[in-house]
């Protein structure tokens, strides 16, 4: 497990984000207790739910003063927003199993920046071309507790930031590298 500094560095660099930008929210995280601080020559490593929660936090955007919350926020998102998983458990479970799943690069994350929203995708292999009415990626919804579905208001999301499965795949590394 890399410790905070190291991974602050990686999600920098593999989201796109400027290192400053990433190294405040991180701060904002360690201040709020969600990031591990270091205590004399005590150097924390990272967990998954806490890189998950720096994942999230850097995803969901700034501003850098609403950092937790933001994390808060998008980690507690309900799939298909039911009762079950939440956006938070799904993400870790991901960075765990990513390492050693063949398919590591088919996966995706989309975070909707203007609305509460987040897509697990997971890209679909089909042995012919797709119609081009059919998808070819398949997604799990994570949405707030009590949204209907059904009534989803797709037309307010307009912003979204994707992290694909190869840059997802290297963070999964780096967190089960000194497991």
């Amino acid at each position: 497990m890399p410790t905070v500094a190291e991974f602050v560095e990686l999600i920098a660099e593999r989201t796109g984000e400027p290192l400053p930008t990433v190294r405040m929210m991180a701060r904002r995280l360690v201040d709020d207790d969600v990031l591990p601080k270091a205590t004399g020559r005590r150097v924390p490593r990272v967990t998954h739910q806490q890189a998950a929660m720096l994942l999230l936090t850097v995803l969901a955007g700034p501003p850098v003063k609403d950092a937790t919350r933001r994390a808060t926020a998008y980690g507690a998102l309900l799939h298909n927003g039911r009762r079950g998983g939440t956006a938070l458990e799904a993400v870790v479970y991901l960075l765990r199993r990513l390492p050693k799943d063949p398919a590591a690069p088919d996966w995706s994350i989309e975070v909707c920046t203007n609305f509460p929203q987040l897509v697990l995708k997971q890209k679909l292999h089909t042995p012919q071309m797709p119609h081009p009415s059919e998808r070819t990626d398949s997604g799990d919804l994570y949405i707030p507790s009590g949204e209907d579905l059904m009534h989803w208001p797709s037309d307010d999301l307009k912003r979204f930031a994707c992290l694909s499965g190869i840059r997802l795949h290297n963070i999964a590394c780096a967190l089960a590298d000194d497991e």
